[in-house]
């Protein structure tokens, strides 16, 4: 009994066998149960990485809509609105008309929309450009809208923008100090409008001659008639009436017809000048222009007489 007790113990601690033979101390029965856990241990240790991956993406979340939150509704306030380019209109009324306020939200303020509803509201604004600033501010820079001209209209006038923009109806009187055109057609736009464009080729030669007028410094013109397209008439200073013939060269024929008349010409001369043909200009004084019952041949005759001919150098 204690010989087979003895041998029992001796096989267990030294690994033998039923059958005599001899395992390796402490035996394979651990190891294969450790191998028979590893394969399910994996699995776990995955699961577990994956919940904290999605934790601490859920936390990310979480933090970025607080952070986004907190900048919608407590950061980036408005602090100061300046508003530069125009006299015209109050400041406050523009502030008021654009839907904004010191306190607003600097992010949730829509440029664009600010920029379109003061343009369509406003028809001396011919542009705006919104700014937003940091500390937060906004700075609403203003173009004004520049007239170009008196459009007659039927027994009133309109006036436009050098940008074709309309900027008065039903005028009874011109504004002064701005030319009076005829030739243009029939306006039926209202104020903050752009002109029909049935009407834009007109416009555009209008754009032209004024361009014209303004590069080479000719001022005092009172009326511009664009009803002949070959023959473009200005009056200059209620006094004399200036044919340039076709947009062709304008810039030289007024450079020329405007020396004429500071050099050449007395101060009180009245009449015509016939610049239409480009670097030559006939002087032709009211004395000797058409009067009623007068025939045009009697004062073609009265004006060959009294033609002066100018030739540019």
């Amino acid at each position: 009994m204690i010989g087979e007790e003895k041998m029992e113990r001796m096989s267990h601690f030294y690994g033998i066998d039923d059958h005599g033979g001899q395992q390796e101390a402490g035996g394979t029965a651990p190891r294969q149960r450790r191998a028979a856990r590893a394969p399910q241990a994996a699995p776990k240790r995955r699961r577990r990485r994956g919940r904290n991956t999605i934790a601490y993406a859920l936390l990310v979340l979480i933090t970025l809509v607080g952070a986004l939150v907190l900048c919608l509704t407590v950061f980036f306030k408005v602090n100061e609105i300046t508003i530069s380019g125009t006299n015209r209109y109050a400041r406050d009324e523009l502030i008021q008309s654009a839907g904004i306020a010191v306190g607003d939200n600097l992010l949730r303020m829509d440029a664009n929309r600010i920029e379109e509803v003061l343009v369509a509201n406003y028809p001396y604004i011919e542009s705006v450009t919104v700014k937003k600033a940091f500390p937060p501010a906004v700075q609403i820079n203003i173009s004004e809208a520049v007239p170009m001209a008196n459009i007659v209209n039927a027994d009133q006038y309109v006036l436009i923008s050098t940008q074709g923009r309309i900027l008065e109806t039903g005028l009874l009187a011109p504004i002064p100090d701005v030319p009076v055109v005829n030739g243009v057609g029939t306006i039926a736009g209202k104020g903050g409008e752009k002109m029909d464009e049935a009407l834009w080729e007109n416009v555009q030669m209008l754009q032209y001659v004024s361009k014209a007028l303004e590069t080479i410094g000719f001022s005092g013109v009172d009326n511009i008639d664009l009803s002949d397209r070959l023959d473009i008439v200005f009056t200059y200073e209620n006094r004399i009436q200036i044919h340039l013939g076709s947009e062709g060269e304008m810039e030289k024929k007024l450079a020329f017809a405007k020396r004429v008349i500071e050099e050449e010409l007395e101060p009180t001369f009245e009449g015509v000048l016939d610049a239409s043909n480009p670097g030559q200009l006939r002087a032709r004084p009211s004395s000797v222009l058409q009067t009623p019952g007068e025939s045009e041949e009697a004062a073609a005759e009265d004006g060959a007489q009294s033609d002066s001919t100018q030739e540019a150098n």
